[in-house]
C-alpha cells in the first residue's frame, strides 16, 4: 500500500513538473540617470540609439533617463534636482560646479565613493585603467584614496587635438603668397587678402581676411604665440611655474597680445561681426568665398570643400578649391639663437580622464540596493565588448570586420543623409562623444571626425605642438575649490570683458592697467597660490593601487 502511495505521489510530482510554466525571466533592474541632452539627427532622443538599447538587453537593465531639453541650462537642472532631494540613481555632471567639489558631495551624503579594493573586485576593467596609468590615477583618486567618478578615459590624447587653423590656400596661390609660418607673416598675408581681391571676383572690398566666433576660438588659439592660455591656469613659458595669462612677464605678454589683436581689428583684418558670429555665420562666410583664415575642427574640411563647390560657380567643375591646415605659430619671445616653441592651448592634451565630468552613483541607488548592478553595468561599459558597442554599435548592423580584421562601417551608417558624421552615426553609437563611463576609441573617432587628409594633417600639427604650458586636469576639493571658484569667477569675467573691449576699441590701453589692479584686488594671487599647492600635491601624489 505504501509503495502504491509513494508511486502515485511520484507520478503526480512528475506530472506537475511537466505542466509547470517555464521559469519566469528575471525582471530588468530599472536605473534612473540624469544626463545632458543632445540634439541628434534621426532620433527623438539620443537614448533611443542602438547602443543604449543593446546595453539594456545585454545587462538586463532598463534605463529611465531624466528628460532634459538640449536648450536647458544643464547646471541649473542638476542643481534643482539635487535641491529637491529626490535623486536619480546616477548623475552625470561637471562636479567642480558643486560647492566644495565632489568630495563635498560625498560628505553631504549625495555621492557614493568606492575603495580601490572594491573597484578591483566589482569594476576590474575600470580599476585596471586607473591602476596602470599614472595620469588617470592622479586625476581620479581622491585624497582619501577612494574613487567616486566614472568618466570617459582616453585611449590616446591625440583625439583632443581636433581643432586648429585653416587658411585659403587657393587665395594664397592667386596672390603668389607663401603659407604664413609666423605671426608677422600671418599679418602680412591677411593685409594682402584685404587689399588685393584674394577671391578673384573683381570686388576688392568683400573679403574678410580673418573671422572668429563669439567664443573667440581663433583669437584664443593665436594667444599661444605669446605663450598664453585664455582664462585657464597654465605654466609660465619662462619659469615653468603655475600662473595665469595676465601674470606672465608682469602682464607684458597679455598686453602685447591684446594690443596686437586691437591693431589687426583697427586695420580691418578681423571681421567686425566676430563678437556675435556663431558657427553658422563662419560656415556661411567660408562658403560665400569671402573668408580667408578661421578656426576649424578636423571634421569640417570635407564639408567646406563640398559647400564651396556647390555655392561658388567658378569652383563647380574644378579642383581649384584648396584649404591649408596650419601649425601653431612660434613663440614671440624666443631667445635669440634658440628654436621658438609652437605652444598649444589644447589643455585636454594632458587629460587622460575627464575627472570632473563624471557619472556618480547617488545615495538613492544605495538605498534601493542597485549599486552592484550599476557597477556591473559600468564594468561592461569599460570592457572590450562594451567599448566596441559604444564606439561602433552592433556587428552586422552598424559595422563589420574586413578581411584583415579591421572594423568598417556598414552602408546603413555611411549612406545616411549627409554621409558619415558625428551626428548621423549617433543613431547607432557615440564614437565622437564622451560623457559616459567608456574608453574613447581613437580609431572609431578618426573614421568620423578626422577622415580627410587635411583633417589628419591638422591633427598631426595640433598634437605635435609643444604642450609645456598645459597643466594636467586636477581636481580641486573642499575649501580650496570654494575659494578658488569664488575668486576666479569674478576674475575671468573681468578679464574677458576688458580683453574684448580693448580689441574692438571700446576701451584704450589704459584699461589693461586698470584690469591688473582689479584682479589683484579680487585675489588672483591667492587663487594661483591655491592652484600651485594643489598642482604640487598632484605631482607628488602617490599612485594608489
Amino acid at each position: 500500500m505504501k509503495k502504491r502511495i509513494v508511486g502515485f505521489l511520484l507520478s503526480i510530482a512528475i506530472l506537475c513538473t511537466l505542466i509547470a510554466p517555464a521559469a519566469v525571466a528575471e525582471e530588468p533592474t530599472t536605473i534612473t540617470w540624469l544626463h545632458q541632452a543632445w540634439d541628434v539627427s534621426g532620433l527623438d532622443h539620443w537614448y533611443d540609439a542602438l547602443w543604449v538599447k543593446e546595453l539594456e538587453s545585454r545587462l538586463n537593465v532598463k534605463f529611465e533617463f531624466i528628460s532634459v531639453n538640449s536648450t536647458d541650462n544643464y547646471d541649473n537642472v542638476v542643481n534643482l534636482n539635487i535641491a529637491g532631494g529626490d535623486y536619480p540613481d546616477i548623475i552625470s555632471w561637471n562636479w567642480s560646479n558643486y560647492s566644495g567639489g565632489i568630495e563635498a558631495a560625498i560628505e553631504d551624503g549625495l555621492v557614493q565613493a568606492f575603495t580601490m579594493t572594491e573597484l578591483q573586485e566589482k569594476v576590474p576593467n575600470y580599476y585596471n585603467l586607473i591602476a596602470n596609468n599614472e595620469y588617470i590615477n592622479r586625476a581620479l583618486v581622491l585624497t582619501d584614496g577612494t574613487i567616486a567618478a566614472f568618466c570617459h578615459v582616453e585611449e590616446s590624447t591625440a583625439r583632443n587635438a581636433y581643432s586648429g587653423y585653416a587658411i585659403r590656400k587657393d587665395w594664397l596661390d592667386r596672390l603668389n603668397l607663401e603659407v604664413p609660418t609666423t605671426i608677422d607673416e600671418l599679418h602680412d598675408v591677411l593685409a594682402a587678402f584685404k587689399a588685393q581681391d584674394a577671391n578673384g571676383n573683381g570686388d576688392p572690398n568683400d573679403e574678410l581676411p580673418m573671422s572668429d566666433r563669439v567664443s573667440l576660438n581663433l583669437i584664443k588659439e593665436l594667444g599661444s604665440a605669446w605663450g598664453l592660455i585664455y582664462n585657464y591656469p597654465q605654466l609660465d613659458p619662462e619659469t615653468g611655474k603655475v600662473t595665469y595669462w595676465t601674470e606672465i612677464n608682469d602682464g607684458q605678454n597679455f598686453r602685447d597680445f591684446t594690443m596686437t589683436m586691437r591693431k589687426w581689428y583697427a586695420e580691418g583684418l578681423i571681421d567686425p561681426s566676430f563678437t556675435s558670429n556663431t558657427q553658422t555665420e563662419i560656415n556661411s562666410q567660408v562658403t560665400s568665398d569671402i573668408q580667408g583664415f578661421w578656426h576649424t575642427n578636423t571634421n569640417r574640411f570635407p564639408g567646406y570643400y563640398t559647400l564651396l563647390k556647390n555655392t561658388v560657380a567658378s569652383y563647380a567643375d574644378s579642383e581649384k578649391v584648396k584649404l591649408e591646415p596650419l601649425p601653431r605659430f612660434p613663440y614671440q619671445y624666443a631667445k635669440e639663437g634658440t628654436e621658438a616653441k609652437r605652444y598649444t592651448q589644447a589643455v585636454n592634451l594632458k587629460n587622460w580622464a575627464a575627472a570632473a565630468e563624471g557619472n556618480v552613483i547617488t545615495s538613492a541607488a544605495v538605498k534601493a540596493g542597485k549599486v552592484d548592478k550599476i557597477l556591473e553595468l559600468f564594468n561592461y561599459m569599460y570592457s572590450e565588448d562594451g567599448t566596441t558597442l559604444i564606439s561602433w554599435g552592433v556587428e552586422g548592423v552598424s559595422f563589420d570586420y574586413d578581411a584583415d580584421g579591421n572594423k568598417v562601417w556598414k552602408d546603413v551608417v555611411l549612406n545616411n543623409e549627409g554621409g558619415l558624421s558625428s551626428d548621423t552615426v549617433m543613431q547607432y553609437c557615440i564614437p565622437t562623444r564622451g560623457e559616459f563611463p567608456k574608453i574613447m576609441d581613437l580609431e572609431a573617432w578618426m573614421t568620423v571626425d578626422c577622415a580627410s587628409e587635411d583633417g589628419k594633417r591638422e591633427l598631426d600639427y595640433n598634437y605635435g605642438a609643444d604642450k609645456d604650458l598645459i597643466i594636467p586636469n586636477i581636481l580641486l576639493t573642499g575649501e580650496d575649490a570654494e575659494t578658488y571658484t569664488m575668486i576666479m569667477n569674478d576674475v575671468n569675467t573681468a578679464i574677458a570683458e576688458t580683453f574684448l573691449s580693448v580689441i574692438i576699441g571700446n576701451k584704450d590701453e589704459g584699461a589693461i592697467d586698470e584690469l591688473f589692479k582689479t584682479i589683484d584686488n579680487m585675489g588672483i594671487k591667492q587663487a594661483m597660490d591655491i592652484y600651485t599647492k594643489v598642482y604640487e600635491n598632484y605631482l607628488n601624489k602617490e599612485i594608489v593601487k
